[in-house]
């Protein structure tokens, strides 16, 4: 595709479009498009880049997933790409297949989101390669999406496809993470006030509220205090509270660690806050819960250094 990108502006001719798509759809090995390059040639054939996308597609549909395009394409082209569509988002989804990070910052997808909101539970669905994938929050950073209009409804869509798709273990960041990070200043509130409804509408259901602990841990750690204490006025029930990970995930250290100290002193964090709460009496139990676990993990701690004492462990 080189001779074709570097070609001088006034040599180009309509045909040479239509060799642009024979050569891609008679080739056999690995190629990248660069879109941006090619642009040029849109003003001898305005539909160069939807015939790009036809071919991509019909490889893709051969079993030769031999072609890419550049990052950026869709962020950058999209308007130059045709009105089909259906045939951008699945080429779309085709690229980000082909590269775990086709697309970071998602805007590409916000493009497509524009068009058709829909196609957000349609991307995520994709990234569920097979039964055993597990989506985390390192995947993406899609805080720029909340410039769509419809966008609380479309992750609400998300995270209940998420609900029935895996199960909460408390270790990796949950997915849901990726929508609020990176958020445009002039749209934070709007998310804030989401995750609030969130709980509001969702305080009883022990995996979404692991989900919204998860986010608060990892992506809005402001609002951490705010979320335990409204959860409390919601629901003080401790075998309820009990299914909810509100301690932070101490993940993994190096060095003379003893995991003990470290999660007793993510519950004393948490017992913190919740006797700032006016529940009083209602909330003993409670109360007695966070104790037993800062009990159960000094002691653990203990444990901890007992043995590395025996093994006489230097690390």
């Amino acid at each position: 595709m080189a001779i074709f990108e570097n070609i001088n502006d006034n040599l180009i001719q309509k045909s040479h479009a239509k060799l642009i798509t024979e050569v891609i759809r008679e080739n056999d090995e690995s190629i990248m498009i660069r879109f941006d390059s090619l642009e040029k040639f849109l003003k001898v054939d305005p539909l160069l880049f939807q015939n790009i996308l036809a071919e991509i597609s019909a490889k893709h549909d051969q079993g030769t997933n031999l072609i890419t395009s550049a990052f950026g394409t869709f962020e950058n082209q999209f308007h130059n790409l045709g009105n089909n569509l259906e045939l951008i988002q699945k080429v779309y989804l085709i690229q980000c297949s082909a590269y775990d990070h086709f697309d970071y910052g998602g805007r590409g997808l916000l493009k497509i989101l524009e068009k058709d909101s829909k196609f957000l539970i349609e991307y995520v669905s994709s990234l569920y390669k097979d039964e055993k994938t597990y989506l985390t929050g390192s995947h993406e950073q899609l805080g720029i999406l909340w410039a769509i209009a419809d966008i609380e409804t479309r992750i609400d869509e998300v995270i209940h496809l998420i609900t029935q798709k895996e199960n909460y273990y408390g270790i990796l960041e949950d997915f849901s993470n990726v929508f609020f990070r990176k958020i445009p200043e002039e749209f934070d509130k709007r998310a804030l006030r989401y995750l609030y409804s969130f709980l509001e509408n969702n305080f009883q259901y022990p995996r979404k509220m692991n989900m919204l602990v998860d986010i608060a841990h990892n992506s809005r750690p402001e609002i951490f205090e705010n979320i335990l204490l409204k959860y409390l006025h919601y629901n003080n029930d401790v075998d309820a509270f009990a299914k909810i990970h509100w301690q932070k995930d101490v993940g993994t250290q190096m060095g003379q660690t003893i995991f003990g100290d470290l999660w007793a002193e993510e519950w004393v964090k948490v017992k913190d806050i919740v006797y700032k709460s006016d529940l009083g009496t209602e909330l003993i139990p409670i109360k007695k819960h966070i104790n037993n676990r800062i009990d159960e993990y000094r002691v653990h701690a203990e444990h901890e250094r007992q043995h590395r004492f025996i093994r006489g462990d230097d690390f």
